[in-house]
């Protein structure tokens, strides 16, 4: 009987936006969706809850267990009360809105740790250990710049002494995990003893924690991380001065977050090498930051209405029970 039950979460997106810029005016985040419970039999429910759940866990240099806290927990209940059992059948929907903190940490998940949200519904049933149970992940990722209006091109000079003048150009410097995109260098020599010989550009990510110890809030957990996401080279022949170099976000690069507890950060590291006259081979490097955003962003403007399940017809058998059928032709006088 009770394996012919189910429930399932239905959630209108299963991403959240945070906007870390405007804490004081941001509204609550909104989770929206239905849970819809169906069963073939009569089966008697206590109450149908949700719960909302956001944990770290990280593993610090030389420790020996990963760090692990609760984040947030939430509480929302659907249906029914703690103090008695009713019996329910069929097809039913129980839509739901769960209004969340907007300053929650970013989602994010690499070998070094992971931040992670889920969402739990539960059915308390009369069987011992057999409540129906379902649970779907969670993300939160920052709108930021990324609601703004978009991006211009991105360029940006630096100079060595009087040496080297180069010019880093880049369509935008906000870029999505898998996408590729060009990153042109120019460079000119402003000693005539000089020669740029190549370029060598690395996509760097750089993770910062900073987690309070449970035992002691005045005290902090810190550890940095460095990651090489990307390299490329090529170089430069004697009558050229700008080269282009395509870089690639790689598909399982975390997205740039800033909050409380962690920062990540992307940057382009540019090296441009060139060779003096009377011998040796010397490098200027560039640093240029670039953000690796979410493909989607959803604005609360945007968002479609809750889309709910429709209850099923009944069968053409149970619709001839319920009509009641004429009389004979040889009962009528």
């Amino acid at each position: 009987m009770f394996s012919s039950s189910s429930l399932d979460i239905y959630l209108q997106s299963d991403t959240l936006y945070s906007n870390p810029y405007h804490h004081e005016d941001a509204s609550p985040l909104s989770l929206r969706g239905s849970v819809v419970l169906n069963t073939n039999s009569a089966v008697k429910i206590k109450q149908i809850y949700l719960q909302f759940s956001g944990k770290l866990s990280m593993m610090f240099p030389a420790a020996i267990k990963k760090t692990r806290r609760n984040l947030i927990q939430q509480t929302v209940v659907l249906f029914g009360d703690q103090e008695k059992m009713t019996p329910i059948s069929g097809r039913h929907t129980f839509p739901f809105e769960i209004l969340l903190p907007n300053d929650l940490p970013e989602s994010f998940q690499q070998g070094f740790g992971k931040i992670k949200y889920t969402l739990k519904a539960v059915a308390e049933t009369s069987f011992i250990s057999s409540d129906l149970k379902s649970e779907v992940p969670v993300y939160v990722h920052r709108n930021g710049a990324a609601l703004e209006e978009p991006t211009e091109e991105y360029s940006l000079e630096k100079s060595l002494a009087s040496k080297l003048s180069c010019k880093i150009s880049l369509p935008t410097v906000n870029y999505t995990p898998g996408e590729k995109f060009d990153v042109q260098v120019s460079a000119t020599a402003l000693d005539s003893d000089l020669r740029v010989t190549n370029v060598n550009c690395s996509l760097k990510e750089f993770a910062h924690f900073r987690v309070p110890s449970k035992s002691d809030h005045t005290r902090v957990l810190v550890a940095e991380y460095v990651n090489r996401l990307g390299f490329a080279s090529t170089h430069f022949n004697a009558d050229e001065q700008t080269k282009t170099i395509v870089m690639k976000t790689p598909e399982d690069a975390s997205l740039s977050c800033a909050n409380h507890l962690v920062d990540i950060t992307h940057e382009l590291l540019i090296r441009v090498y060139f060779e003096q006259a009377a011998g040796g081979i010397d490098y200027f490097t560039i640093h240029v930051p670039i953000d690796v955003v979410s493909q989607t962003i959803t604005s609360e403007l945007d968002q479609l209405p809750v889309y709910r399940p429709v209850e099923l017809p009944p069968t053409y058998k149970s619709c001839v029970e319920e009509i009641a059928l004429p009389p004979a032709y040889c009962s009528v006088a």
